[in-house]
């Protein structure tokens, strides 16, 4: 806890109410030096400003301040007569708090030097002092002096200074009292001389059983209940009456409890050590103002050291703060402190010291008290709690936010902090702000944030407090007053574009300034404004992609493209239901060509069975009949003929057929050189002359591309075999007669197969074309560390291994 220690000792006593009266306007201020500031002009900063006023410290031209440069200095007025001092109320320069640091205030009834002034107030705080003090003295006296001293003169300004701005001295005229001090003090009073505030005697009125030194007028026994110090003058609570006292070391005959009995004239505390001190508990952390000790018969020693400590630690007076220091003290020992433990340390003699103690009083309050006997409360506003014990006003100054010599004023509007010298925020919305930490009320205008709308708002953010952002900008940059975009041009995806870009897409738009639509499977799902992805990936009927933006290719429909018309004839049809374009192929029906045709009258089997046969005897007999007119017509051919009746020896049942097929070696020059291996079980003969044209198939539309596969099934094979003997005249002829036209129109056309997986969009960028796709049935598939399992490739089955070959782009 910081400590602010006041020491003075004096002869007289306290005052009990502080007078009305300003004694100080009636006096003569001088001053060790004087400063003479250049405003372009040159101003001496005289001795009688402080006296004169306004009563602030905001003025700098109104201060009266000494020289530069000195080890010491000093401001003092004098009084026209013998005066009562109760309390001194000074203003130091708000911005100046530095240059009174460590300044001490005296009493003096002669000059500064004088060697009977007495020390009122010395600044012992930590820090620089506050800019507004209430002292209490309660001295009688005739001048009143500040003074300053720099052990080590610092150049450029510096030094010791004493810097006044207004100084105001309360008190009365000796042998007066009351407002204007008009009234005299009763006739009995010791001396004429009474408290300003209400009239009482100061002197002799609390002794107890009312005896008093008529010389001294120090009381012989004690104080009465109420009454402390020297002269039992001061109406105060005695903190050592409740307080417990402990010696070092401890002396069963002489205790330390009879140091706080409230006998001065009766037994004392005694002991004796190399290192012995007495201690008194007030039994909680207090405001004391007074100290009075009352010795023994033990002859005091002249020029040894008597020290007193105040402490918040127990027997701790080493790390405690010294409250008095010097030769044996007779008299009060005024002082302003707040702490719980007061200890007397006599001096060393011959490595012995000794304590005798008839009496220690201590005068004040627990710390938050004032008053007669301590019934009022300080201001919860006052520093570190404490207040003066006579009329309330806070010791150390107000905590932020507070002002007044109680501390019970706020801060004026727009002002806040330590004595409300700090400015509320011109950022703060309405201009005002909390009076204690400077926090804008209402919050904050356009572009500001922070508890005191002192920090800009962050990129991306703008507006009161910065709350909204400018997620629909480019960049997320923004004015952060309006929050309309850098970029002026568009917005992000998902957005409509103008000048804040703070409007995102309706629910079934997307893209920039939602143009582009979602083609979602739920619509009632939104899909995502700025990519137009869809919830799980599910799109629409008709289309797939990423963002569900890519209509089905030739072939698919469905959600996601996923279903693929294979019964369409051409494979075409709508890419939302899959109806079929052009119909159905063979055997199905519907209108997705889903459904098989049933045979629903056995009559017209028979009918079709009859007829199908009939058909093939008249093939049959129109064959035969080409035939021989051939062999009468071509004679020349007579070979291929001869061919063509051991060729029919050639096949038989699929079933019992195995076929070889084997490299051919040699010189391919000439249909002659090729020579071709078969092993057969049976043989069949039938001639390429026999095929009608009605059993190839149709030629395909102009633009459709062949593809190949294992589709031709064994007996068709079976029919086109050619020995190899053969194979130059079969050559020779079927150019003749377009007959590699006619089995070229024999392959399949198009797609016969299901191709999901190779048509899936992310696998369409591994197909070196887009209309050749493996079969899903045979398709090879990746396995491994890898993400994907596509390739574009098929096992091709050969006539005695299944899978024994791999096509592939």
């Amino acid at each position: 806890m910081r400590i602010h220690v006041i020491i003075t000792i004096v002869k007289i006593s306290s005052l009990m109410v502080a007078a009305q009266k300003n004694l100080a306007v009636e006096g003569k201020a001088t001053q060790s030096s004087t400063y003479i500031a250049y405003y372009g002009y040159y101003y001496y900063h005289v001795p009688n400003l402080a006296i004169e006023g306004p009563e602030d410290g905001l003025h700098y031209t109104r201060c009266s301040v000494t020289d530069v440069n000195h080890p010491t200095a000093w401001w003092g007025v004098k009084l026209p007569e013998l005066a009562y001092v109760t309390n001194i109320k000074i203003y130091n320069y708000v911005y100046g708090g530095r240059r009174m640091d460590g300044f001490r205030l005296y009493m003096s009834n002669g000059t500064v030097d004088a060697e009977d002034k007495e020390l009122c107030y010395r600044d012992l705080i930590k820090g620089f002092p506050n800019t507004t003090q209430n002292i209490n003295c309660n001295t009688l006296t005739n001048n009143v002096y500040f003074f300053n001293n720099r052990s080590n003169i610092v150049q450029n300004g510096e030094g010791a200074f004493v810097e006044l701005c207004y100084i105001a001295i309360y008190g009365c005229w000796k042998g007066t009292w009351g407002v204007d001090c008009t009234n005299p003090c009763p006739a009995h009073c010791i001396a004429n001389h009474c408290y300003p505030g209400n009239g009482s005697c100061i002197w002799g009125s609390g002794c107890l059983h009312d005896k008093a030194d008529m010389n001294t007028n120090v009381c012989i026994e004690g104080c009465e209940a109420g009454f402390v110090g020297q002269h039992c003058n001061i109406t105060r609570y005695n903190l050592a009456t409740n307080g417990i006292a402990t010696q070092s070391p401890s002396n069963r005959k002489h205790p330390a409890y009879l140091s706080v009995n409230g006998n001065r004239n009766g037994l004392c505390s005694i002991t004796s050590g190399s290192n012995s001190y007495l201690q008194v508990d007030t039994g909680y952390i207090s405001t004391i103002t007074m100290i009075y000790i009352t010795f023994g018969e033990f002859s005091p020693v002249t020029n040894m050291t008597y020290s007193v400590y105040c402490s918040n630690t127990s027997d701790s007076w080493n790390n405690g703060t010294e409250l008095y220091n010097g030769e044996h003290p007779m008299d009060n020992i005024y002082v302003t402190v707040v702490c719980r433990y007061v200890i007397y340390v006599p001096p060393i003699i011959n490595r012995t010291s000794k304590v005798d103690v008839c009496e220690i009083e201590i005068s004040g309050c627990p710390l938050g008290k004032y008053g007669d006997n301590c019934k009022m409360n300080c201001s919860e506003n006052c520093k570190l709690g404490s207040c003066d014990l006579v009329g309330g006003n806070c010791t150390y100054g107000c905590s932020d936010g507070w002002v007044g010599d109680r501390c019970n004023e706020t801060c004026s509007e727009g002002w806040f902090g330590n004595q409300c010298l700090n400015k509320c925020s011109p950022h703060c919305f309405m201009t005002s702000c909390d009076h204690v930490m400077g926090e804008c009320i209402h919050g904050c205008n356009k572009g500001w944030t922070d508890y005191n709308c002192t920090e800009e708002c962050s990129p991306g953010y703008f507006g009161r407090n910065c709350f909204e952002s400018c997620v629909g900008c480019i960049s997320d940059l923004c004015d952060r007053f309006d929050g309309f975009c850098n970029v002026t041009d568009k917005c992000k995806p998902g957005y409509i574009h103008d000048q804040n870009c703070n409007q995102s897409c309706d629910n079934s738009y997307y893209g920039y300034n939602c143009t582009e639509k979602c083609n979602c499977l739920i619509s009632s799902v939104p899909c995502d404004k700025s990519t137009g992805m869809c919830p799980g990936g599910k799109c629409d009927k008709g289309w797939s992609g990423e963002s569900c933006n890519e209509e089905c290719s030739e072939g698919y429909y469905g959600s996601n493209c996923l279903g693929f018309c294979n019964n369409c004839l051409n494979t075409s049809c709508g890419i939302f239901e899959g109806n079929c374009t052009y119909g159905c192929n063979a055997k199905f029906s519907g209108p997705q060509c889903t459904d098989s045709q049933p045979i629903e009258n056995p009559g017209l089997i028979t009918a079709i069975i009859g007829g199908f046969c009939a058909a093939v005897f008249v093939i049959f007999l129109t064959l035969m009949l080409c035939i021989v007119y051939r062999k009468f017509c071509r004679s020349k051919k007579q070979t291929n003929h001869s061919y063509m009746e051991q060729n029919n020896k050639i096949c038989s049942s699929t079933t019992d057929q195995t076929e070889i097929y084997e490299n051919v070696k040699g010189n391919f020059s000439s249909a002659e050189n090729i020579r071709l291996s078969f092993t057969k079980k049976h043989d069949r003969k039938i001639s390429i002359d026999n095929i009608s044209s009605n059993d190839l198939p149709d030629e395909e539309e102009e633009g459709n591309v062949n593809l190949y596969g294992n589709v031709i099934s064994e007996n068709d094979i079976c029919q086109y075999k050619i020995r190899i003997e053969d194979l130059a005249n079969v050559i020779i002829e079927k150019r003749h007669d377009e007959g590699f036209e006619k089995e070229y129109k024999m392959f399949p056309k198009g797609l016969i197969h299901a191709h999901i997986e190779g048509s899936k969009e992310e696998n369409k960028a591994k197909n070196r074309f887009l209309t050749t796709w493996p079969y899903d049935h045979s398709r090879i598939v990746l396995k491994g560390d890898t993400n994907y399992d596509y390739i574009n490739a098929n096992y091709i089955d050969s006539y005695h291994k299944q899978k024994a070959y791999i096509a592939t782009q």
